[in-house]
């Protein structure tokens, strides 16, 4: 019998050799002995190989940036002198530090807690023995199969969701039976799954007390672009014919986006805007012209999970924070798209957003740890994709520069909802010719003189961004508060979102 913790050890191994000896991926004589020493066959060896290319990948995604903004404040230092030379000489520091730190598998913080205690071996024996089994557990990763779907879904795995079942075979005449327990909605999800093994490639992830099955949501529900036919047709032009290639690409692309679109009222959209305390959301229906009429809004609010404890990441009040944030999250999409099914959408539109460090303003601390550390931005764009690809809505991506400051004139909701329901204007818009901001009217002078307190006539207002800035200039608010006069928890008592309906 094939023990999978031993099986996860060996594959680590090879993992960590290949990641620190990556020059030599290609050496056969080099592969053959890694191969050989730890008893994996080709296809564990590729997959393996393919996950340390991503990882390669991704660090030097991060090192690009980071020197990016490295060279930004070497410029700065040279421009200002000495000026704010604290914060900025110490993030530089922190930078070059960042840049030249490779991986530490195991966890770095864990690693530095160990260290730190060997100062005393004696006193801290114990914690240090506990310590480094955790550091050891955590470095051992989960073995990771890539699919294909001309093998049943995936090469070394065995498929039977129906009776809760997946079969590992490592190797040829041993077949594994792992039984496997999940939430109600993830079986019906997988025993949907089951109806397409051959037809889509399934990626396994297992370690000894867990499994990940990795497929793609848009081909399971019959939205996925339509890669072999599209392939197909691609081989017979000739490479050098880029022209015609690109016309097939766009031909299935349509196809794609009317296979989604099907039965949808293409006409109305979901629009949101993201922020770390407030989400706001709108449904909006195009109309002719630029106003487009406004179904509904929504807007909740998560300052009660933001919240500074000020305690250790390893607290265990910490830990249910962080928690709680995470599941409330998932369910306000949940709500979101629910109310996106009601309306029978086809779009989805959300701002593109963008992050730059401001490493000179000490007010930018707590925004900054709202931004990066409690955000969870990744979550949240993974979910609305998620969402979009199971129901078939069509997700685009709109650039939001001064998004809020042109829907808090043109609209009297809150903040959130009016940079919303800008940002689903532009998205109806989006492949228009011309500027992506309205018209400025008379009426939105006589919004910004009226509400807000600008003098219009004294100063020449003829763009959104002169008057943008005009409003910066004489320290004006332009962000409107919540009016919303019913809110109440989401979904139920212990809930800590409020929800404000319009």
């Amino acid at each position: 019998m094939i023990d999978v913790l031993q099986f996860c050890k060996d594959y680590t191994f090879v993992f960590h050799k290949l990641y620190n000896n990556w020059e030599l991926s290609e050496d056969k004589a080099f592969q053959k002995e890694l191969r050989e020493k730890h008893n994996l066959d080709s296809w564990f060896f590729q997959s393996c190989k393919t996950e340390v290319a991503a990882k390669i990948a991704q660090l030097e995604t991060r090192t690009k940036k980071k020197s990016e903004q490295l060279d930004e404040l070497l410029a700065l230092v040279k421009v200002e002198g000495k000026r704010n030379r604290w914060g900025v000489f110490k993030k530089i520091n922190r930078l070059k530090k960042a840049i030249t730190s490779d991986i530490t598998f195991g966890g770095r913080d864990l690693l530095k807690r160990i260290s730190f205690l060997s100062n005393n071996k004696k006193t801290n024996e114990k914690e240090i023995e506990k310590l480094k089994a955790e550091y050891h557990k955590k470095r051992i990763m989960p073995i990771t199969i890539s699919g294909e779907f001309l093998k049943k879904g995936n090469r070394k795995f065995e498929f039977d969701f129906m009776n809760k079942t997946i079969f590992f075979k490592p190797e040829k005449g041993v077949r594994i039976p792992i039984k496997y327990t999940c939430g109600k909605n993830q079986q019906k999800l997988l025993e949907k799954l089951q109806s397409q093994i051959g037809e889509q490639a399934i990626t396994v992830r297992l370690n000894n007390d867990k499994i990940w099955i990795v497929f793609d949501e848009q081909k399971l529900y019959g939205f996925a672009f339509n890669e072999t036919e599209y392939n197909k047709e691609a081989r017979k032009i000739p490479k050098e014919n880029k022209v015609a290639k690109k016309a097939v690409g766009t031909k299935y692309r349509i196809e794609q986006k009317e296979r989604q679109l099907f039965s949808k009222n293409e006409n109305r959209a979901l629009c949101i805007d993201l922020n770390p305390e407030h989400i706001g959301m709108g449904i909006i229906e195009k109309q002719d012209g630029e106003k487009d009429k406004v179904l509904l809004v929504k807007h909740f609010y998560l300052g009660h999970l933001s919240t500074k404890l000020g305690l250790s990441t390893t607290d265990t009040k910490q830990f249910y924070q962080n928690d709680k944030r995470k599941h409330e999250i998932k369910e306000i999409w949940k709500q979101i798209f629910i109310i996106a099914i009601h309306y029978n959408v086809g779009y989805c539109f959300i701002e593109e957003l963008f992050f730059k460090d401001n490493t000179t303003k000490k007010s930018a601390k707590e925004g900054n740890r709202k931004c990066k550390n409690i955000w969870h931005r990744e979550l949240t764009t993974r979910l609305i994709e998620k969402h979009c690809n199971i129901l078939g809505i069509v997700l685009e991506g709109v650039k939001a520069m001064y998004s809020s400051f042109i829907g808090n004139i043109q609209n009297n909701y809150s903040d959130s909802v009016n940079a919303a329901i800008e940002i689903g204007r532009r998205g109806f818009r989006k492949y228009l010719k011309g500027s992506i901001y309205p018209t400025i009217s008379r009426t939105d002078l006589d919004t910004m003189s009226r509400d807000f307190g600008l003098d219009v006539l004294n100063n020449a207002v003829k763009t959104w961004i002169s008057a943008f800035n005009l409003f910066k200039t004489v320290g004006l608010r332009y962000r409107r508060e919540l009016k919303c006069p019913l809110e109440y928890n989401l979904k139920s008592h212990k809930s800590l979102v409020i929800l404000y309906d319009s």
